[in-house]
């Protein structure tokens, strides 16, 4: 598993569609706002690591 960790810079709104479809347990609709979130311009990634 990798956890990936960003910020979307000024579109909280994002993340808070992202922790609300999480909660629903809509998988696919998540994946499809995380891909959107990672296309965004204004999307800084903090890291990536993998779990062992």
């Amino acid at each position: 598993m990798l956890s990936i960790v960003g910020e979307v810079m000024s579109k909280p709104e994002i993340a808070h569609a992202i922790i609300t479809d999480i909660n629903k347990g809509d998988d696919m609709t998540v994946t499809s706002r995380v891909i959107t979130a990672f296309n965004e311009p204004s999307f800084k990634l903090k890291y990536i690591s993998r779990a062992k």
